[in-house]
C-alpha cells in the first residue's frame, strides 16, 4: 500500500454528501431502516447513498467486480485515511468505471468520565481526543461503491430517479422508472396468438358512431417551491446548526453577538477537514470568513428584511 498521494480538495457540496451519506452508512450497519433516498446539498437536492442503491436494484445491471484496492493514505497533514478503490459496471450501457473514496482511520470523539459524561477543559470548551473509527474501512468501501455505480448510470437516468423520489417525498403515488429486473415488464404488452375458429364471422351493423364527450384535461398541480434557509435569529440558533451539521465540533469554536454580525472563533487549532466543514456550514447561514479578523461572520438580517 502507498503511504500517500495526492489529493484533489472535494468541492463543500460533496464534503457534506460524504458526511451524510457516513451517518447513512454506519446507521444501517447497525440495523437502521434507510428513508432519506435525497437531500439537499448547499440549496441542490443530491441522491443519497441509500438512493444511489435503490437506483442500482431496481435498473439490475449495474454490477460491483469482486476486486478492491486498499491505501492507507495521509491528508490534512498527519491524518491517516483508508482509501478503497472498486470497478462498477453497467452491463445494459457497456460502462465502467472506478469509484474511490476515503474514510479517517481516527475520528474525533468526546473525552468522558467515570460516569460517562462528557469531559470539559478549563477553558470550558469540551475535551476531544482521537480515537479509532470501527466503521472507517466499511465506510471508504461503501462511498467507494457509491461514486462507483453513479458513475456508470446516465445523467438522464439519474435525473428521472431524482424526479421520481422528490415526488414520493411530496407524498405522491408515481411508478419508479424502472421495474426490477427480476420483473418481466412486457409480458402484459405482448401480442397474443389470435386462435383458429371455424366460426363464421359475422358483419357488424354500418350506422353513425356513439358521440363521445371529451374528458377533461386534468389540472396541473402547481409546483412547490421548496423556501430558502433563513438566517440564523441567536447565538444558539448558530451553534445549534453547527451541532446538527458537524456533531460533536460545535464546541470547538465559540460563538458570540456582536451587534451587527455573529462572530465564530477556534476554541484551538482546528485541522483542515474541520475547517472546511465549518466554512460550508457558515456559507449556508449567509456568512463567510473574515481573513484580517481570523474569524468566521455573519451579518444580521436587517429590521423588517
Amino acid at each position: 500500500m502507498s503511504e500517500s498521494r495526492a489529493i484533489v480538495p472535494k468541492s463543500e457540496i460533496f464534503l457534506q454528501m460524504d458526511i451524510l451519506d457516513q451517518q447513512q452508512i454506519v446507521a444501517a450497519a447497525t440495523g437502521a431502516v434507510i428513508e432519506a433516498l435525497v437531500y439537499k446539498v448547499k440549496g441542490k437536492t443530491a441522491i443519497s447513498w441509500a438512493g444511489i442503491n435503490h437506483i442500482s436494484f431496481f435498473m439490475g445491471d449495474i454490477e460491483v467486480d469482486d476486486w478492491v484496492q486498499w491505501d492507507k493514505i495521509t491528508m490534512f497533514g498527519d491524518r491517516v485515511y483508508w482509501a478503497a478503490t472498486i470497478r462498477a459496471r453497467n452491463m445494459k450501457y457497456g460502462l465502467s468505471s472506478l469509484g474511490t473514496a476515503e474514510a479517517p482511520e481516527l475520528a474525533d470523539t468526546h473525552v468522558v468520565d467515570d460516569k460517562g459524561k462528557w469531559v470539559k477543559n478549563p477553558d470550558g470548551s469540551w475535551e476531544m481526543t482521537l480515537r479509532e473509527d470501527p466503521h472507517c474501512r466499511r465506510k471508504a468501501l461503501s462511498m467507494a461503491q457509491r461514486n462507483g455505480k453513479r458513475a456508470v448510470i446516465p445523467a438522464a437516468v439519474l435525473e428521472k430517479w431524482l424526479e421520481y423520489f422528490l415526488n414520493l417525498r411530496k407524498g405522491k403515488i408515481v411508478d419508479p422508472p424502472f421495474q426490477p429486473k427480476y420483473v418481466d415488464s412486457t409480458a402484459s404488452t405482448q401480442k397474443q396468438p389470435e386462435k383458429k375458429t371455424t366460426e363464421k364471422k359475422t358483419h357488424a351493423k354500418v350506422g353513425p358512431p356513439p358521440q363521445r364527450t371529451p374528458p377533461k384535461p386534468a389540472a396541473e398541480e402547481p409546483k412547490k417551491e421548496e423556501p430558502p434557509q433563513e438566517p440564523p435569529r441567536s447565538v444558539e440558533d448558530v451553534t445549534e446548526r453547527i451541532a446538527a451539521f458537524l456533531p460533536g465540533h460545535s464546541e470547538l469554536v465559540v460563538v458570540s453577538d456582536r451587534g451587527d454580525y455573529y462572530r465564530i472563533g477556534r476554541r484551538r487549532t482546528l485541522d483542515r477537514e474541520i475547517e472546511d466543514h465549518l466554512d460550508f456550514v457558515v456559507s449556508e447561514m449567509g456568512g463567510e470568513w473574515d481573513n484580517e479578523n481570523n474569524e468566521w461572520r455573519i451579518k444580521k438580517e436587517a429590521e423588517g428584511g
